[in-house]
Formats: C-alpha cells, sequence, structure tokens
C-alpha cells in the first residue's frame, strides 16, 4: 500500500510538533505524534530516536528497545538510543548484554554520566567493585556539580568500607542537593559504622522524611537506635524495614538480637537464625549435604556440631554438648584449636575435632550457636547444674599477697563492636591502686604488651608465656580468687569453671548480658557493670574500685 506524500515543510512541522508534546510532558501525545511520523518518514533516526525516548519514560521499555535497535542500525554512533538499548537490556536482566551496550555507549562518548552511573551500579550489584569505584570516579570527574554523582561515588566507596573517601563523597553530593534522600541516608550509614551515633541518626531521619521507602535506611536506624539504648524505637525501625522487604535478612535479625537483649529469646530465636543470610554471616555459611538437626531424638544417627563465632560463643554453648550426647547416637564436636583440650576434658559422650581438619561421616550437623534455639532456651531455663569447663592441667599455683585478680582489658579486634567492647589497660589502672590485691594479666595478644608500655609490670603480672590455649588459661584462672574482664572469652571460661567472674560492659552489651541486670542466666558466679552511657569507662572503672575495695574487706 502506498504511503500519501508528505512535503518536507510538513514533516518539519510535524517533527517539531511532536517534540513540542515530549517537552511539554504529554507523553502519550507525544508518542502517537511519532508513530505518525514514523509512518510517514520511516526509518528516520532522529523519528525512532525520540520515539523510543518517550516509550522509554511511559515504561513501554520493549518497545523503546526495538526502536533503539532499529535506529542504531541505520546509524549506529548514536549515542542516545544506544543508552537506552543499554538500559532496556538492564530492565530485562540481561547483565552481560547491559554492560556491552553500556560500554558501547561510553566508547561513542566517554564522559556520558547516564552510562557512567548505570555501569557502575551494574558492577556494584555485581560484586566487582573496583571497576565499579573507578567508572564512579569518572562519573564525578564529569559531572562534579551533580550531586547523583557523588552519591553513586559515595555508596560504592562505602561497600568498600573505604569511609574516608565515601563520608567525602557523601558530604559533597548532600551540600549539592539537600534533598537527595539516598545521599542522606549512605551518609547516615558511614557514620553508623564510625560510631557517630547521634551524627549518623540525624542524616537518617532526613533522609527517610524525604523518603521513607528506604528499606536499608530503616535498618541502618535501628542499628544507630539500639547503640543509643533505644530498644523499643529500635525494633520499630526495624519492623518498618521489614514491611517494606520481608526478605530482608539483616534486618530480621537485627530485630532477633534486640527482642534477645529484651529477654524474648523464645521469640527471638526463629529470627536469630536469619544469621547466615545477612551480609556479615553469609561468606561462613557452611555447605553441607546434610540437614540440620533439630534437638529430635536421634539415636540411630551421627550428629556434627560446628563452632561458629568467637570462641566465647563456643564455651557459652559447651554446656549443651552432654545434653546432645544422650539424645544422639553418635556426637563429634568440631572446635576452634585452642579449645580443644579444654572440651576434651569436659564430662560427657563425643569427640572432640579442631576446625580445618578432616570431618568424620554424620547424618545430621548443627552451628554451635543454634544449641540455645534448638533447646527452647529462655532466660529462665539456661542449663545450669554446675560448672561445666575444667582445667585439663594443674592449677599455677599464683603467688600473690591479698585478692587474686585476674584482668582482661581487651578483645579480638576483628569482632565488629570490639571498638566498644575493649578498653585500655591504661583505663582499668585506677584498679591496680586498691590496695590488699595482687593482679596477673590474663590479656592474650599484643595488647598484653600494654603492660611494659604502660611501666605497670610492678603491679600486674603478664601470664602471656603460660597461656599456651584456654586449658592453660584455665588452669591459671583455677588458682584465681576473682577474674575481672571485659565482655570476651575469658569471661565464658571463668563463668563456665563457676569462678567468680565480675564483667565489665559497654553501654550497648551484647544481648546475651540482656538489659539493665547485674547478673547474668548463663553464670551464676557472673556480676555485671555496666557503662552508664556510651564510652563512659571512668564511671564504671569508679563503680568496680568500689565493689573492689568491699570484696576485699569480707
Amino acid at each position: 500500500m502506498n504511503r500519501p506524500h508528505v512535503s518536507r515543510e510538513q514533516l518539519k512541522a510535524d517533527f517539531e510538533a511532536a517534540q513540542a508534546l515530549q517537552q511539554a510532558g504529554r507523553l502519550a501525545e507525544a508518542e502517537r505524534a511519532w508513530l505518525n511520523l514514523d509512518q510517514a518518514a520511516s526509518g528516520h533516526v532522529g523519528v525512532m530516536t525520540n520515539l523510543a525516548m518517550v516509550q522509554w519514560q511511559l515504561g513501554n521499555h520493549a518497545a523503546a528497545e526495538a526502536n533503539c535497535q532499529r535506529a542504531l542500525a541505520v546509524q549506529p554512533g548514536l549515542v542516545q538510543a544506544q543508552a537506552i538499548y543499554a538500559a532496556a537490556a538492564e530492565v530485562r536482566g540481561d547483565v552481560a548484554e547491559a554492560t556491552a551496550r553500556y560500554e558501547r555507549a561510553l566508547e561513542l562518548k566517554p564522559d556520558l554520566a547516564t552510562a557512567l552511573q548505570a555501569l557502575a551500579n551494574l558492577h556494584r550489584r555485581q560484586g566487582r567493585l573496583e571497576t565499579a569505584r573507578e567508572l564512579a570516579q569518572r562519573l564525578a570527574a564529569a559531572a562534579p556539580h551533580v550531586a547523583q554523582a557523588h552519591e553513586t561515588l559515595g555508596g560504592i566507596l562505602l561497600a568498600m568500607d573505604e569511609l574516608d573517601g565515601a563520608e567525602n563523597a557523601l558530604r559533597r553530593a548532600v551540600e549539592l542537593d539537600p534533598n537527595l534522600a539516598s545521599a542522606r541516608g549512605n551518609l547516615g550509614a558511614v557514620l553508623t559504622e564510625r560510631r557517630q551515633w547521634e551524627p549518623a541518626l540525624t542524616h537518617l531521619d532526613i533522609a527517610l522524611g524525604l523518603d521513607a521507602s528506604m528499606a536499608e535506611t530503616h535498618n541502618n536506624r535501628g542499628n544507630a537506635l539500639v547503640s543509643l539504648g533505644r530498644s523499643n524505637e529500635a525494633l520499630a525501625a526495624f519492623e518498618s524495614a521489614l514491611d517494606l522487604k520481608p526478605d530482608f535478612a539483616d534486618a530480621r535479625f537485627n530485630h532477633a538480637l534486640v527482642t534477645l537483649k529484651q529477654g524474648r529469646w523464645t521469640e527471638a530465636w526463629p529470627g536469630f537464625e536469619k544469621r547466615w543470610e545477612t551480609r556479615q554471616m553469609a561468606p561462613f555459611r557452611r555447605s553441607f549435604n546434610a540437614p540440620l538437626w533439630d534437638g529430635t531424638p536421634a539415636l540411630d544417627q551421627s550428629v556434627l556440631i560446628h563452632a561458629e563465632q568467637g570462641m566465647g560463643d563456643t564455651m557459652m554453648v559447651a554446656r549443651y554438648l552432654p545434653l546432645v550426647a544422650e539424645r544422639v547416637g553418635r556426637l563429634s564436636v568440631e572446635c576452634q584449636a585452642a579449645l580443644k583440650p579444654l572440651l576434651d576434658s569436659m564430662p560427657g559422650d563425643f569427640h572432640v575435632l579442631e576446625a580445618g581438619g578432616g570431618l568424620p561421616a554424620f547424618d545430621l550437623h548443627l552451628p554451635a550457636m543454634s544449641l540455645p534455639a534448638v533447646f527452647g532456651t529462655s532466660p529462665e531455663t539456661v542449663p545450669w547444674s554446675g560448672p561445666y569447663l575444667n582445667p585439663a592441667a594443674e592449677s599455677g599455683d599464683l603467688s600473690g599477697d591479698g585478692l587474686k585478680i585476674g584482668l582482661v582489658w581487651a578483645g579480638n579486634p576483628l569482632n565488629p563492636t570490639d571498638a566498644e567492647r575493649s578498653t585500655s589497660l591504661t583505663q582499668l589502672a585506677p584498679l591496680l591502686e586498691v590496695p590488699g590485691c595482687s593482679f596477673f594479666s590474663l590479656q592474650h595478644g599484643v595488647r598484653g604488651d600494654e603492660i611494659s608500655n604502660g611501666g605497670l609490670a610492678h603491679r600486674i603480672v603478664d601470664m602471656r608465656p603460660q597461656m599456651n590455649d584456654f586449658a592453660a588459661t584455665a588452669a591459671l584462672l583455677a588458682d584465681l580468687d576473682l577474674v575481672i574482664t571485659i565482655c570476651t572469652s575469658v569471661a565464658h571460661l571463668a563463668g563456665g569453671m563457676g569462678k567468680t567472674v565480675w564483667v565489665l560492659l559497654a553501654h550497648d552489651a551484647d544481648w546475651r548480658w540482656l538489659q539493665s541486670r547485674n547478673d547474668s542466666p548463663w553464670y551464676p558466679t557472673a556480676r555485671l557493670f555496666r557503662q552508664p552511657t556510651p564510652g563512659d569507662w571512668e564511671s564504671l572503672v569508679a563503680d568496680v574500685s568500689t565493689a573492689l575495695g568491699a570484696e576485699k574487706s569480707r
């Protein structure tokens, strides 16, 4: 069928009219106008490109992609068509094709901001962070006055834990556009990572006031509120995140941690099991073909309990091992190497293995920190029939005048909360001045050097040469009257041995110590001392000094 002849003047007028409709935002009318022009001037790359742009804005991505493909077949160097063509592949989920198309757009125009931003985010989502950073840096250089460019760079640097660069980029983004919600949210996340809780909360609140649909920002806000001791508000923040994203494992796990801290353990255990889906714990999940043991008696089956997280966690839940052994046919326990001699000395029919070695055959398995959930533990039902950790060696027969006290001030620096839970020997030095006491350092690692570096060797004995493993440390503890320690493995060792132990806790203490209590359902011989406000070790140490004076005079 022959098309009616349209003059060049009429085509020009129709083209300008379609452009005017498009620029006015009258997209449906503009699409009809471009479709008519496409019929009248088939193969015109300007018509096809503008039609694709309007269809993209209308959400008709498939039609936009098809028209970009037509335009590029006629003129392969059309930058705008190439950019839409790439975005269409990304919407379809074809990452490889989208990547190739964005790269082609950047060959045509190396500083094309839309392609740089899209390709940077695409690489970020695929975990290719170095490539993403390079593209985001090019974007920020190409669009120095565009807030989204700096926000993209800041978000990628945050994902790479490069907090200085992330903060600089995000502050620039906020400076350029104070109402850019994503930049505010990411800046709040950076400040949360820096433990700057109040400033973080300010930016997170502003971000959610601008856009309440950001689940990640609600989750970060909850974390800041937890650290400020505002538990109920934190729960509400995590619930808001889950309302927006029900499968958000980090928010579910964080909600469970607060619920555990409030003592509602049986309610919290299902959420606690979500830890293996969180960004922090997912890399450590064990891939076994065997199913998880759910606590059901399995007298004809073999079970593997495997350690996770810290050595203190393993010692805390070791109390369950004899109970497990009673319910299964054969029990193997994989633990950290330093704990093997200690667990070997426990009562109960189970075989202890060092992590990193070979594993026996097993029918069922369970991560160690899932034991409290499997046994339905609440604060009122923590298993305790007496001390369950015992030194495998004879006691150290420590000599000293008055009360013999072990002291620990720092934990594993790799622990995400170590900055809050650990302190310094200098901060605890007032304890060393309490008369009638002899102090012995049970501090592992380089932090033990604080004794000599602080000129305190005359007040506290460095026991590191005798602390080859936890069985050796247990032998030292057996000869002490009191252990004073931060929240670290020695607290669990002393508690499991039934030794008198005073645990010095950060204001935002770990869930296992609950809230506001000075005793522990895990360890009847423990006494808890808490910071009254975040970071206030001075007041805590003063309280411990007073208590120590009273203890000495008993």
